[in-house]
């Protein structure tokens, strides 16, 4: 086993590839207090769901499902945890930390970070609507439309041009939002697509689709892209209840970091968290390329972050199966354990999230390429309907809360060494 796990890549050429859009800094907000389902009350595009968004209690789905003594466990220990995902960083770990919840917590936090790509597009979208009150045509009219954008600020990044469908039903509750974008994302050209993003509530029924593709430029020549799926039940107030599915999935390459694909499933109540998913490819460093495999299904308690507009999630105690292996040069590195952990990162060999791995991590299987395919396809040579002026400084404003502070990827093997 590699005591000097050091994988690179994932370390620099995800983030190099996530950093490519960064001017998707926006936010949306709507996240009610009502506990009970039914049609959902959502009229306008800043208080749609958000793919990050908390889920509200719902007794059947909760913690208390894992029985009183696990939530007596957890809620002494939740003042006490570290790993906030906004602050999430290998001083949040030592040598007495549980290495499942390292792990863990890098997948979540990942995640997270993927999932919230969506959010970012769908409230630069509502931002935009909010600082152009006199655009020319109704975006609420329930046609597609066309707009140029002009980007006002230090940077000048954004995509150049977007198209955008809001529809309604009969007593004025948004039932469909889409969006494509093009010129953004460091494709390279302006009239190429990357982006594309699909909401339709039907009732309390929510779906969400989104996808992003990555071409390169002459700073980061990773290409590739990333694929999402959200599903779920609102309440009355467009609130997610009882459980939250993610599907997400991503795969490029780069000349200069490696190849890399990753396949997840994250399922969210109002207290817990689970991930099921594989992560693995090839990677380049001055210390020697090699290649890395990693498996893990795991559970934990979860803490919603106080403000819900907000990335800031707390992992408290919980339990994985990680089963890893990989190589770099002539040092190689495995591994296949249970372990349990409390909020305190510290090993837990009695949580009673142990009992809960029901399963086994997910096989490693191929992730398709990500593609934009028939409703999804924008012709970016599109004649535009208005010209909306976009000023950058009310984007940070307002949607700065979205963007989890970048940490860099934390190296478990190499602080809590593999004893635990």
């Amino acid at each position: 086993m590699n005591k000097h796990k050091n994988n690179i890549f994932r370390e620099c050429a995800f983030v190099c590839m996530i950093g490519s859009f960064l001017f998707f800094q926006i936010i949306s907000c709507g996240s009610g207090d009502s506990s009970s389902s039914g049609s959902s009350g959502v009229t306008s595009i800043d208080q749609l769901p958000r793919a990050t968004s908390p889920v509200k209690s719902s007794a059947s789905t909760s913690m208390s499902s894992l029985g009183s003594n696990s939530v007596s466990r957890l809620n002494a220990s939740s003042g006490s945890s570290s790993m906030h995902l906004g602050t999430l960083s290998s001083s949040t770990f030592n040598s007495h930390s549980s290495i499942a919840a390292c792990e863990m917590s890098n997948k979540i936090r990942e995640a997270i970070r993927h999932a919230a790509k969506g959010d970012r597009i769908q409230c630069y979208v509502a931002q935009v609507v909010k600082d152009n009150p006199n655009i020319s045509v109704d975006p609420y009219d329930g046609n597609s439309h066309v707009f140029a954008l002009n980007f006002s600020g230090s940077s000048g990044g954004g995509p150049n041009k977007v198209k955008m469908t809001i529809q309604r039903d009969s007593s004025g509750k948004i039932t469909h939002f889409e969006m494509a974008a093009c010129g953004g994302g460091g494709n390279g050209s302006s009239n190429t697509q990357d982006e594309y993003l699909l909401q339709t509530i039907q009732a309390s029924d929510f779906s969400m689709v989104s996808k992003e593709k990555h071409a390169g430029d002459q700073q980061d020549d990773s290409t590739g892209g990333e694929a999402m799926r959200v599903t779920g039940t609102l309440n009355s107030s467009g609130a997610f209840i009882n459980t939250k599915t993610m599907d997400i999935s991503y795969k490029f390459q780069s000349n200069k970091w490696g190849i890399g694909q990753s396949k997840a499933t994250l399922q969210q109540t109002s207290d817990t968290i689970s991930y099921s998913g594989f992560e693995g490819g090839s990677f380049i460093s001055q210390n020697g390329s090699g290649s890395f495999s990693d498996r893990i299904y795991a559970i934990a308690g979860l803490e919603s972050p106080s403000d819900a507009n907000t990335l800031d999630y707390t992992i408290l105690g919980g339990a994985a199966h990680a089963i890893i292996s990989g190589h770099q040069g002539s040092d190689t590195w495995s591994d296949d354990r249970k372990q349990g952990w409390a909020s305190d990162t510290t090993v837990d060999p009695n949580s009673s999230f142990l009992a809960q791995l029901t399963q086994d991590p997910p096989a490693v299987t191929s992730v398709d390429d990500v593609n934009f395919t028939g409703n999804e396809v924008f012709d970016c040579s599109s004649a535009s309907d208005a010209t909306v002026n976009v000023d950058e400084s009310s984007l940070q404003t307002a949607c700065a809360k979205l963007e989890l502070d970048d940490h860099g990827y934390v190296n478990c093997w190499e602080i809590i060494k593999p004893q635990n």
